[in-house]
């Protein structure tokens, strides 16, 4: 039977193994147990809130945000491309006037 290899990174897909995996099956002690388990339900909730922030942060609260946001990016597109092409003239007149006899 083939396996497919190709699987989703998300922490949902792993949740179960990321529990098991990292528990010590050799705790005895009640207190350290609780302890250990108090700070897995904290790991967990703060990967929760994480992903949760992750996806609110890109949806936006109007289409006024969402229209600066665009203009923005493209804004610094362009600012990125004629920092590039400026560094490429630099470059050109540099070499022309360096091989001048």
């Amino acid at each position: 039977m083939k396996r497919s290899y190709v699987q989703s990174e998300s922490f949902e897909n792993h949740f179960f193994q990321y529990i098991f995996a990292r528990w010590d099956y050799r705790i005895v002690r009640t207190k350290l147990a609780h302890r250990i388990q108090s700070r897995f339900q904290a790991e967990i909730k703060n990967i929760f809130l994480e992903r949760d922030e992750k996806t609110t942060i890109q949806q936006f609260n109007n289409s006024k945000e969402k229209i600066i946001f665009q203009f923005q990016r493209i804004g610094i597109w362009i600012l990125t491309i004629a920092m590039f092409a400026g560094a490429i003239t630099i470059v050109y007149f540099t070499n022309q006037f360096t091989f001048q006899v």
